[in-house]
């Protein structure tokens, strides 16, 4: 994915400082509108709300890819980023923060296709970069048996499903449920649950909008506009 592409040189420097430090001030600056968008382990948020405990006063929402209620993919049970640092990831599930989770379920029914890569080929320099880096992804990967690229539909690019509910969240549909991290399983370390209110014998504390279902083509023509925007 992206193998051949050049990208130009940072405009920014690196900050001298700790992500945890960062996410706090710039929470504090911003007095309650920071809005953060969660496409990896969630380590730095995690030790931020341990450091800063008056955080979750200052984050307006949390938007988190990861996580799977049906199957992972980096175990049977469990997705990658929240496998890597499950006791990160119940902290911020925890936190009392507004938050979505867009796991594995929701991500593998919003995929990219042919037809969807070639309106990025047409446009500007950033929508020709967008291109490259999912090409092999979309139209299937060099080493990919020629049966399977026959029923390939298109790839599946996941952190974009959650920067599309933070632009548009009504191409997603979402329930309200309570999410818990196992974090001591032998098989299922990393397995996110959802809690709905007719779980028995338990206690329902709704935390989370799960993304359900999504709109592939409005997804698609978000995802597109979008960097097409950049150009």
């Amino acid at each position: 994915m992206g193998r051949n592409v050049v990208l130009p040189e940072p405009s920014i420097t690196v900050k001298d400082k700790y992500a945890w430090d960062f996410v706090y001030e710039k929470a504090i600056e911003l007095k309650g509108e920071l809005e953060i968008l969660a496409v990896g382990p969630l380590t730095n948020l995690g030790i931020a709300f341990l450091k800063y405990p008056d955080l979750k006063d200052y984050l307006k929402r949390i938007v988190i890819m990861g996580g799977a209620f049906a199957r992972g993919n980096w175990t049977e049970a469990a997705e990658f980023n929240i496998w890597a640092d499950p006791d990160a990831a119940r902290i911020v599930f925890e936190s009392g923060v507004p938050t979505a989770m867009m796991g594995l379920d929701i991500c593998e029914q919003a995929f990219v296709t042919k037809e969807d890569l070639i309106q990025l080929e047409n446009g500007g320099k950033i929508s020709n970069v967008a291109a490259d880096l999912i090409r092999d992804r979309v139209l299937g990967m060099p080493d990919m048996p020629e049966e399977r690229k026959k029923k390939h539909k298109g790839g599946i690019v996941c952190d974009a499903v959650a920067a599309c509910y933070m632009i548009d969240p009504d191409v997603i549909d979402t329930e309200f449920v309570e999410v818990r991290v196992e974090t001591k399983g032998t098989l299922t370390e990393g397995k996110t649950y959802a809690l709905r209110p007719f779980t028995e014998t338990e206690t329902y504390k709704p935390n989370t909008y799960a993304g359900l279902s999504i709109d592939r083509k409005r997804f698609a023509d978000v995802l597109i506009r979008t960097i097409s925007n950049l150009d």
